[in-house]
């Protein structure tokens, strides 16, 4: 049977401060996705740990779905409208300050929340939304989120660090008391716009006389289903460091035996403390990454780097500091302070706050291919203050950028001497392109020996650019002397050399620096038979009879172990021997046992193909009596996104949807039922791990309905599609099928009948 493994490139990671999270930005790394047995060609199936093995000044986040070619910014020029997000009128709750980065939408347009205060310097949080940029409209029930009369945070609140949940967003946000000493609340909201908040703070400063008696900013990360913090803090006399809590919930902190987990050393350059840092996790690597503003406590100052494998237990870079101030009369002369950086896959960038002997702010950028040289941008500072007597001539404290159409567009927090002397306002820029940037993938498996066959991408090449893809082959699963050289192929060519288990490829892309050229969707064809088999549906109880069913078509005996999974969570192996060119069968009321709903996993150290059939006299929900058997062929891969195109909630039918979660993490699995006549349903359901999960359609989305269904995980699952009925009171029985993991502009299916006694 032809399959094909496809490449699709997706967003990797970026930690900016200040920044919100995209909602649509859920996976990490990029993900290989191949076809699945279970439908035919066109069929495809996710994989998440599959990422590439190398890459150089290679692009893969700022247009998701595609690689391109790494960048640095030009100068960027200011929109003539700014500041295009000003204070309030005299009296309003945000006339003396307006402090905020918005986020594209993944509707269109952009958002943020910002910190906005009033004469008194009473602070609160606003939201505002605009459809270009440009244009901003700040809500009308703005402030969203305030402090309370003679609470904790009396004296105002600020936006904090913002977590994606699927369904609402919790945010850990800052408030101040009388004497502007900072705590932190958690409040949440399912639009960013109507907000709940805890009654107290949920995370305030240690005692007197701690290192951390006083608390700065924060970063907090989801981990696993709690909260990982690490907290800016000081002590009495100012020096400041870094510690790390955890949460179970986010209500209920407990501080690291360990803090403060990152300080200065004495008598260094960082001697007088850590003054402001950004976080950023390095799922490729398996670490984290701090860049951290460091001082001697003399007035000067640089910026470092640290490493961690677990967050906690830090390592200083032993070439600190990596980026230090300027000389005299240069923009960052008196002082540096790191602002945000990420990793778009093949490059670091970072941006830095200078200031000038006389306080002036600006953003200058730089650029690593390793993470611990850093290269500064000759155009720095690429956004600095404004010239005299503009609204933001002392500073432009500048966030990371996001790519428009072809162009970078950020935003940047300014003040100055003109009116109306503090806001926020938007610039803009061309990208230059690096010259040359490569791209390895990881090695595939095909599980056995695979005769490879053609290759397809899509790929756009401007004028002065080009763009090439090479593959190599071989047998062993790390390359080595025998496998193939690396050879280049062309669009829709075939692989070189005969059957072999294992491949990989290469992207190689020039440009002249003005445009870059872009890769997406590689296709690779090859025949193989799998060794490992996904099954969501099967149940022992009353009236069923399940059953697995292997072909070996090989000649070697196959050791199978079949891995079942049941609601209650804790798989159960059970090992097998399929003889070599037979068929085997495995009945599952007795190797697993009677009265279970479970799903099951195949694996073996032979290419096999399994089934699976089931016999039913089944009463259902409402007490029928619907006699039959269905039989599905496996998957072999799993995917975070499944489609289902039929389903009915009628008398007399009943629809399922059952999930598998093999992962050892919950799942979080986001149902949406679109429903004939009316608005989609939309239903959440978490899944424990390593277990079967089952869903009454029925039920979930309500009866009588045609409905058809997209289920969208945060972890890669299985989900087929069981329906029990009785249909025009003279045919009863019952169908399952796997759900397609992609969606497609063409289907093809080559079974249909319309003659008496069919209806099709």
């Amino acid at each position: 049977m032809r399959k094909a493994i496809v490449f699709v490139f997706c967003l990797l990671v970026t930690t900016l401060l200040f920044a919100l999270p995209a909602r649509e930005a859920r996976a990490s790394g990029w993900e290989w996705r191949q076809n699945d047995w279970s439908g035919g060609p066109g069929q495809a199936l996710w994989v998440d740990d599959a990422r590439y093995s190398e890459s150089h000044r290679v692009d893969t986040r700022s247009v998701p779905g595609s690689i391109r070619l790494s960048y640095i910014s030009n100068a960027y020029t200011r929109d003539p409208s700014n500041p295009v997000l000003a204070p309030g009128g005299a009296g309003s709750w945000d006339e003396n300050l307006v402090v905020g980065f918005p986020r594209p939408r993944e509707e269109g347009g952009y958002e943020t929340l910002y910190r906005g205060s009033n004469v008194g310097n009473i602070k609160a949080v606003g939201y505002a939304s605009s459809p270009d940029g440009v244009n901003w409209n700040k809500h009308a029930g703005n402030p969203v989120l305030r402090g309370g009369t003679g609470a904790w945070d009396a004296g105002g609140v600020g936006y904090g660090p913002l977590i994606d949940e699927g369904d609402h967003y919790t945010m850990f946000f800052r408030g101040y008391d009388s004497a502007s000493k900072y705590r932190y609340g958690r409040a949440t909201s399912p639009d960013l716009v109507t907000w709940q908040r805890d009654a107290g703070f949920v995370f305030g400063p240690g005692p007197s006389g701690s290192w951390d008696e006083n608390l700065g900013h924060i970063v907090v990360r989801q981990d696993g289903p709690g909260y990982a913090m690490w907290y800016e803090a000081f002590d009495a006399g100012g020096i400041s460091a870094v510690g790390y809590a955890s949460s179970p919930d986010g209500v209920t902190w407990e501080r690291s035996a360990l803090n403060p987990v990152l300080r200065g050393t004495p008598a260094t350059w960082d001697a007088g403390g850590i003054e402001g840092f950004v976080l950023l996790e390095r799922p490729w690597v398996g670490d984290y990454m701090i860049a951290y503003t460091g001082t001697d406590g003399s007035g000067n100052y640089g910026i470092g780097l640290a490493f961690s494998p677990d967050g906690v237990a830090w390592t200083k870079h032993p070439g600190n500091p990596v980026i230090v101030t300027g000389g005299a009369g240069s923009w960052n002369q008196a002082q540096v302070d790191v602002f945000a950086i990420d990793f778009d896959g093949g490059m670091y960038r970072m941006l830095v706050i200078g200031y000038d002997s006389g306080g002036n702010v600006g953003t200058g950028e730089y650029w690593s291919d390793d993470g611990l040289t850093w290269a500064v941008n000759t155009l720095n500072p690429v956004l600095d203050h404004a010239a005299p007597v503009a609204w933001d001539d002392q500073s432009a404290y500048m966030n990371a950028p996001d790519l428009e159409g072809g162009a970078l567009r950020s935003f940047y927090f300014g003040y100055g001497g003109g009116a109306p002397g503090v806001g926020i306002g938007t610039a803009t820029t061309n990208p230059y392109y690096s010259g040359t940037g490569t791209l390895t993938s990881s090695v595939f498996d095909a599980g056995s020996q695979a005769q490879w066959g053609t290759v397809k991408w899509e790929e756009v090449v401007p004028a002065a650019t080009t763009a090439e893809l090479r593959v190599r082959t071989g047998n062993t699963p790390v390359p080595d002397g025998s496998w193939s050289a690396w050879t280049a192929v062309t669009n829709g060519g075939a692989v070189p050399g005969g059957p072999t288990r294992y491949i990989q490829y290469m992207v190689v892309l020039h440009s002249a620096g003005a445009a870059t050229p872009e890769i997406s969707n590689v296709v690779i064809d090859f025949e193989a038979i799998p060794t490992t088999w996904y099954f969501a549906e099967g149940y022992t109880g009353s009236g069923f009879d399940e059953w697995i069913t292997i072909q070996n078509p090989g000649g070697t005996d196959a050791n199978v172990v079949v891995t079942y999974f049941t609601p209650s969570g804790g798989p159960v192996p059970s090992n097998h021997t399929a003889p070599a060119n037979s068929r085997y069968t495995i009945y599952v009321n007795n190797d697993l046992g009677a009265d279970l709903e479970n799903s099951f996993r195949v694996q073996s150290d032979q290419p096999l193909i399994v089934e699976r059939p089931m016999y039913f006299r089944y009463s259902g929900l409402g007490g029928h009596d619907w006699r039959g058997g269905h039989d599905a062929m496996g998957s072999t891969q799993l995917s975070r996104k499944w489609y289902f195109a039929e389903g009915y909630t009628g008398d007399d039918f009943e629809e399922w949807l059952t999930v598998q979660n093999p992962n050892a993490e919950w799942a979080t699995v986001d149902v949406t039922y679109f429903v004939k006549g009316a608005d989609p349903i939309e239903k959440q359901h978490r899944v424990r791990p390593l277990s079967r999960y089952t869903i009454s359609v029925n039920q979930d989305a309500g009866s009588n309905l045609e409905v058809s269904a997209a289920i969208e995980a945060d972890l890669p699952i299985l989900a087929e599609r069981p329906m029990y009925f009785d249909y025009q009171g003279s045919m009863d029985g019952g169908h399952i099928v796997m759900g397609s993991p992609y969606l497609s502009q063409d289907w093809y299916l080559a079974e249909g009948a319309t003659f008496d006694p069919f209806t099709e």
